[in-house]
């Protein structure tokens, strides 16, 4: 099985952006090499599957990190419940146990974009510039997944960016209730986009679980009958 581990180029136009209230990865940390910090967890660039969440962290978290040494400070950390809960659903999709080859990308919708501070503020500052570029970091990133079939979105945030980066204009709700219903958001050509609930989100996981459950049918869609059947 070929390596997979290796990401694309960080163009020059995502290294060198800023906007005002968030700090940029690769301004924090000139020598970072990945687009995606969850790309240890999920980070197969020749997956089927891209899952998208709203952004990586605040950027106190990494501050901190890089100032204890932390060996890789734009890394996935194990301990946040987003990520707890979000592996519960896609450790059920992957096909091995290696990340670069599991069949799964796990990013965020403004990528190494870091709202400034310790959180994650409910309302984005700025938030059509961040998501703007969010949509310009995910063109680029599905033209380096030859293989993708589907995006999932969990949230409105990461719907927003998918829906600017295909050229759509599919309301959110209106994508995420599709989904209870059993049908993909939007299709352009042989891509996918499925809207779901954040991990966190307080519902019922039976409702939760739906956007999974037809991501699992779009990757193992059942066997077709057979020719010779009566």
């Amino acid at each position: 099985m070929p390596n997979r581990s290796i990401s694309p180029p960080v163009p020059h136009w995502m290294q060198s952006y800023r906007l005002a209230g968030y700090r940029n990865i690769y301004e924090l940390l000139p020598d970072e090499t990945r687009i995606y910090g969850t790309e240890d967890l999920y980070g197969d660039w020749n997956g089927q599957l891209l899952v998208l969440l709203k952004t990586f962290c605040g950027s106190g978290f990494i501050e901190r990190r890089k100032a204890s040494g932390h060996p890789r400070p734009f890394s996935h950390e194990w301990s946040w419940p987003t990520n707890k809960r979000l592996t519960k659903r896609a450790d059920l999709l992957r096909t091995c146990e290696n990340p670069s080859s599991c069949g799964i990308m796990y990013g965020s919708a403004l990528a190494g974009l870091l709202p400034v501070g310790d959180e994650i503020p409910d309302q984005l500052p700025r938030a059509q510039d961040a998501i703007d570029y969010g949509s310009s970091v995910l063109r680029y990133v599905i033209s380096r997944m030859p293989s993708l079939t589907t995006v999932l979105c969990l949230g409105p945030v990461a719907w927003e960016c998918a829906a600017s980066a295909f050229s759509r204009s599919v309301d959110w709700e209106h994508a995420r209730d599709a989904s209870q219903d059993g049908e993909h958001g939007f299709e352009s050509g042989d891509i996918a986009c499925v809207a779901g609930f954040l991990p966190t989100a307080r519902v019922p996981s039976t409702i939760a679980d739906r956007a999974w459950s037809l991501v699992q049918q779009r990757l193992n869609p059942p066997p077709s009958p057979s020719s010779n059947a009566a």
